[in-house]
């Protein structure tokens, strides 16, 4: 099933009430395309959780966890209370909250164990390798220097998106300046299994219009 990942970073427009208010307006677009077999998801920081999981139909992710287990943690991010608070799975090592290869395995490791589903980020195809060993759900390749832009990882690195589909399978996300509907168009066409965006819809004017454009890219 292609994912489509909406991640709502620290964005204005992607925070309490507005993160809510963006959410129900992702879960009543994705419901126009309940026929497909697209898995639409929103990615919302972890104070919004509860609050967004209990309001939309579609699968909430968090944005991050630590590797640890209860304890004198503070301030820690645990995968028991992000499951808990009603996500259904997480995104780790985004280039902007980066992790260590040690600490992506154990999250892995300790995510299975609660059943919950685990996209892991990686800025180049060789540290998507490297993941690849422990078994995520997913890998996102997103290479840093295009995130945020406006030049898209199928326009300017499309031979990195048929490489990693050879490596990767059908575990492969792509992300990183994806905002039209030709670039999503493109990077499904190149074999991904689905795409992670971002400001192209959290910071849109009309992120409605926006949403349905690049879900008919599938």
């Amino acid at each position: 099933m292609p994912l489509f990942i909406i991640n709502f970073k620290t964005y204005e427009n992607g925070t309490g009430k507005k993160a809510l208010k963006l959410a129900k307006l992702i879960d009543k677009t994705a419901q126009i395309f309940s026929d497909t077999d697209i898995d639409v998801v929103v990615a919302v920081q972890p104070a919004d959780i509860r609050l967004i999981a209990s309001k939309v139909s579609i699968p909430v992710f968090a944005q991050h966890a630590d590797p640890i287990s209860f304890g004198a943690h503070t301030g820690g991010i645990l995968l028991e209370s992000l499951q808990e608070a009603g996500a259904r799975g997480v995104i780790i090592n985004h280039s902007e909250n980066k992790l260590s290869l040690k600490q992506v395995e154990k999250i892995i490791a300790r995510a299975k164990k609660l059943d919950f589903p685990v996209l892991v980020c990686a800025p180049d195809l060789k540290t998507g390798e490297s993941i690849a060993k422990f078994k995520p759900d997913f890998i996102a390749i997103e290479p840093p220097e295009l995130i945020g832009g406006k030049k898209s990882v199928s326009l300017m690195k499309p031979d990195l998106i048929k490489k990693s589909v050879k490596k990767l399978g059908n575990r492969l996300i792509v992300g990183a300046g994806i905002s039209s509907f030709d670039d999503v168009k493109k990077t499904i066409q190149l074999g991904a299994n689905g795409v992670l965006v971002s400001s192209a819809i959290v910071n849109s004017e009309k992120p409605q219009d926006v949403l349905k454009d690049l879900l008919t890219a599938f």
